[in-house]
């Protein structure tokens, strides 16, 4: 469980910085990596949702409250986790600054749509981009040190407020602390992360 809620915090946190960059920018989608199901991603403003696959658990980010919350709908229950802002990557960039680049491929239809395949460049990592006119978002992403692909598909501009509210009657449950074992490595902090550069410029 940990896990997953590092992972998806991690996501989640990429997803907003792009969104803080590119402005107020407002979709849901539904995930894919390697071309299986990854959960449904929600974004509006500095909020960001993302519902795990079988709706287990979502997991809600509120930059307005310095939060994070994983709320599970069987036990009616949610953690609160607070957070530091400033220890979030800027999702800021100045496309004239060195170590960005962003270079047009080809024209490529993904999922039966025209798009442009980009190929971005940030500080020496590279990732293919997928673009379609209208989405802010990329509709794909390809590492291709890893040959990793995420997808985003039936892409809506709306969402509804209430996807990023606790829900009523729902108790916050107690993260007991766990003792830290001799000889274990501190944990990567959130400023050890790699920048996340936004692609739209």
């Amino acid at each position: 469980m940990k896990k997953l809620i590092l992972n998806t915090f991690l996501a989640l946190m990429l997803v907003v910085c792009c969104n803080l960059a590119a402005g107020a920018v407002e979709f849901s989608a539904d995930m894919f990596t390697n071309g299986q199901p990854a959960g449904k991603i929600f974004v509006k403003g500095t909020k960001s949702r993302i519902n795990t696959p079988g709706n287990q658990q979502y997991i809600i980010n509120r930059l307005d409250k310095n939060v994070t919350y994983i709320v599970m709908p069987a036990e009616k229950m949610y953690l609160e986790q607070k957070f530091d802002t400033k220890a979030i990557p800027s999702g800021n960039i100045d496309p004239a600054k060195p170590g960005y680049k962003k270079e047009f491929i080809k024209a490529e239809a993904v999922n039966g749509k025209p798009a442009k395949k980009y190929k971005v460049t940030v500080d020496n990592n590279v990732s293919y981009q997928w673009y379609v006119d209208g989405i802010l978002i990329p509709v794909k992403i390809q590492d291709p040190a890893t040959g990793s692909v995420i997808e985003y598909k039936n892409i809506s501009t709306t969402v509804q407020d209430s996807m990023f509210e606790l829900p009523q009657g729902y108790q916050r449950m107690q993260m007991p602390a766990i003792p830290k074992m001799p000889g274990m490595q501190q944990m990567p902090n959130m400023n050890q992360m790699k920048n996340f550069r936004n692609p739209y410029n």
